[in-house]
């Protein structure tokens, strides 16, 4: 298992995590650091993002941000769209849902596109299946690997009570903790270092937003988990990260955790690494509800015909209740 990286190379509060502006500003101060869980697709990848007077530059990889459309080019997308609106009309909440997703989009200052879009659909698709877990008090909603804090945005703004972890590679959880801020600004944000600084934020209810580098994930083991996700970003991980994100989250403190995740079939990484969905360490004694390709996840948009473009391997979505470790 990956060690995590020591947090401020010198003296540090280990009773307390960072919160709001000063997790902005620790991660920050560690923009740049080495990470030993980072797959050799995600190191081409974050080297390419930078940020600098409060902007950032290079952010691939994880989703789409532009600025809001208008006029004709708005119209455009906004018809492209209809077809994955219709996927997720299907689901009794979706209008709400999507509503809140507009209006999280509208505060980021950022476009609603497909990735906004998309996330909605799958928190409808959530709620449907599994509301009783979105809106457990009593155990956390870990996101792993949520670009720009997108899904954790819309249940915190729709489930007044639910409580969040995020986790993600250090570049990547500055945008995903900014982005998070401007979607739900009443929600306080801290980010955990240590076993003495995560048990202090569990204990405090003001924070519903935990945030976790991925060379940290070890905090997750034994964490009181009622719903996992990850949505199309585990595939790039190695396969060794992958199994210790699922031993974590078997050993979670409250009961069997529902796991939802939505991932490539299969991926090849920059290094020849391949990752297989079925290759991941299910178990038999897993209790799968769901298991088919993703209606709202097999397609993508463009402005020129075609206009419906598959992407390169099929998409596979499963909602499982984790057999415990």
């Amino acid at each position: 298992m990956h060690k995590k990286n020591d947090p401020m190379s010198g003296a540090v509060d280990n009773r307390a995590p960072y919160m709001d502006d000063d997790a902005v500003e620790w991660l920050l101060e560690h923009f740049n650091d080495d990470e030993a869980s980072i797959s050799s697709l995600w190191r081409d990848q974050v080297a390419q993002i930078h940020f600098a007077d409060g902007h950032f530059e290079g952010l691939t990889g994880f989703g789409n941000f532009e600025p809001p459309l208008h006029g004709l080019r708005r119209l455009f997308h906004w018809l492209l769209m209809a077809r994955f609106r219709r996927a997720g009309a299907k689901y009794k909440h979706f209008r709400r849902i999507n509503r809140i997703a507009r209006e999280t989009a509208a505060r980021q200052s950022r476009n609603y596109n497909l990735d906004i879009l998309r996330q909605a659909i799958t928190v409808s698709f959530l709620l449907d299946q599994v509301r009783a877990n979105l809106e457990n008090e009593n155990g956390f909603i870990l996101a792993i690997g949520d670009g720009f804090g997108t899904f954790s945005a819309l249940v915190l703004a729709a489930f007044p009570k639910a409580r969040v972890v995020m986790v993600n590679l250090t570049k990547v959880l500055l945008a995903d903790v900014i982005y998070l801020r401007k979607g739900v600004p009443d929600v306080t944000v801290a980010l955990v270092h240590d076993e003495k600084s995560l048990a202090s934020a569990v204990a405090d209810k003001n924070v519903r937003a935990i945030t976790i580098r991925s060379d940290d994930s070890y905090l997750l083991k034994g964490l009181s988990i009622s719903l996992a996700t990850n949505i199309v970003s585990m595939q790039e991980m190695n396969p060794s990260i992958i199994a210790e994100y699922f031993d974590f989250m078997r050993h979670s403190s409250g009961g069997r955790p529902m796991f939802y995740c939505c991932n490539r079939e299969v991926k090849t990484l920059t290094d020849g690494t391949v990752v297989a969905f079925d290759e991941y360490p299910w178990q038999s004694s897993d209790e799968v509800f769901v298991d088919e390709l993703c209606p709202w996840n097999m397609y993508r948009y463009a402005t020129r015909p075609p206009f419906y473009r598959p992407y390169d391997g099929p998409i596979r979505h499963r909602l499982a209740r984790l057999a415990k470790a």
